[in-house]
């Protein structure tokens, strides 16, 4: 729409009251306006009603879908940290656990013989996917049970833990994993875990 006008960009930014890189960072999508500069820009090209609702509610949908994959990012670092936390807890109580791979479990431990996968979420939004991951990942490395670790379960997660429990899959607080594996696990009936897993994990 800029070069359609028959403006100068420095005609359209003193309009505008911007400056000329603001203008072409806007032009270029390297930033999203607000709804002020946005509102600026339409009055200085002389934009229709229509075409000034419907741009101004294309900004809207750009910035929401920009915030929802920083916050996804955000989520997947935080869940990132919270698996590595639960995995010192882990090794402190005894229990050989270790890293899980990039593309599965944060966090793999080994139990009576027996491997573990356990993936470490501020929340889960998805059970039915949460179900396909766990299944996938205990067919693909072996493991027995699968545990979703959240800060505070929620009402869903509560709901639907019966069902996800007939599939060995578990969604419970680190404390209740800790319980669940065993308090006070005896260091010489734990397996090795990387015979257990054989490089799968």
């Amino acid at each position: 729409m800029v070069k359609e006008s028959n403006k100068t960009v420095t005609a359209i930014t003193a309009e505008m009251g911007t400056s000329r890189t603001c203008l072409y960072d806007v032009v270029k999508g390297r930033y999203i306006p607000t709804p002020k500069v946005l509102e600026a820009l339409l009055s200085a090209l002389e934009v229709d009603d229509k075409k000034r609702s419907e741009l101004h509610e294309l900004r809207k949908s750009d910035r929401d879908e920009t915030r929802a994959v920083r916050n996804l990012r955000k989520t997947r670092y935080t869940d990132r940290l919270l698996g590595n936390e639960l995995l010192e807890r882990l090794v402190e109580r005894g229990f050989p656990a270790k890293l899980g791979p990039m593309d599965g479990a944060d966090v793999a431990i080994a139990s009576n013989n027996d491997l573990f996968a356990v993936y470490v979420k501020t929340r889960i939004s998805d059970h039915a996917r949460t179900l396909g991951t766990a299944l996938i990942d205990m067919e693909r490395a072996g493991y027995k049970k699968a545990f979703f670790v959240v800060p505070l379960p929620s009402e869903e997660d509560r709901r639907i833990g019966p069902f996800l429990k007939k599939h060995n899959v578990m969604i419970l607080t680190a404390e209740g994993l800790i319980e669940e594996l065993g308090k006070e696990p005896e260091d010489d009936s734990l397996p090795d875990i990387e015979s257990l897993s054989r490089g799968i994990i």
